[in-house]
């Protein structure tokens, strides 16, 4: 079938050093993936809580359903090859486990995991918009605003206000988690949370 051609399968996770799953996509075939009809990580949502992910281009995902389902734009593709770059998700946990499902609200418009939320891209012609996500820990509220990886251009900022004290950092490229920490050691607030900024800073972060 022809809609078959246009999904090149579940993106299957694997578990990074944050508790949350990165996933790798499925290589698509030469020439399928393009500009006009790039493919992307969309979220398949069942209740609110992301079920799957998957690799799909907007002429068949477009509409916002798959199969009988809700799928959301979760990760856009590279700006250059025009392919997917991973996405978000966590499978339900047994008893016993901490649950680290991805979430998504409908009416904001974001994905959410263990606190940290992060918003849907948007996309103009295939140039990702800025990503905002924000996290809160005890009476802590930490922001990251990010140029993903693949872009022309990749800076981020980071901010963490506690009370009347307020930090906060600008980048102009993308640094790995090591170069990152060494970075932060002059600023204490947003030093003691390092872990929840390189969650909100995931898909800019180098690995």
């Amino acid at each position: 079938m022809k809609l078959k051609n246009k999904v090149f399968g579940t993106i299957f996770g694997v578990l990074a050093s944050s508790l949350v799953f990165i996933a790798v996509p499925i290589s698509a075939q030469a020439g399928e993936c393009s500009a006009a009809d790039p493919c992307q990580t969309w979220a398949v949502v069942e209740g609110g809580v992301v079920t799957n992910i998957i690799v799909c281009q907007p002429s068949v995902c477009g509409s916002g359903r798959f199969d009988g389902k809700q799928v959301v734009l979760q990760t856009s593709a590279d700006p250059v090859t025009h392919q997917a770059t991973g996405g978000y998700y966590n499978p339900a946990p047994k008893a016993g486990e901490v649950d680290r499902r991805v979430t998504y609200n409908e009416q904001q418009n974001t994905f959410s995991q263990e606190g940290v939320t992060w918003s849907v891209p948007q996309t103009r012609t295939e140039v990702v918009e800025t990503i905002t996500a924000t996290g809160a820990v005890d009476t802590t509220t930490l922001t990251a605003i990010i140029n993903p990886r693949g872009l022309p251009s990749n800076p981020a900022t980071i901010s963490a206000t506690q009370g009347e004290l307020s930090e906060s950092k600008t980048f102009n490229e993308p640094k790995t988690s090591v170069e990152f920490e060494s970075s932060i050691q002059d600023s204490a607030i947003i030093k003691k949370y390092l872990n929840k900024f390189l969650q909100l800073l995931r898909g800019w972060i180098i690995a």
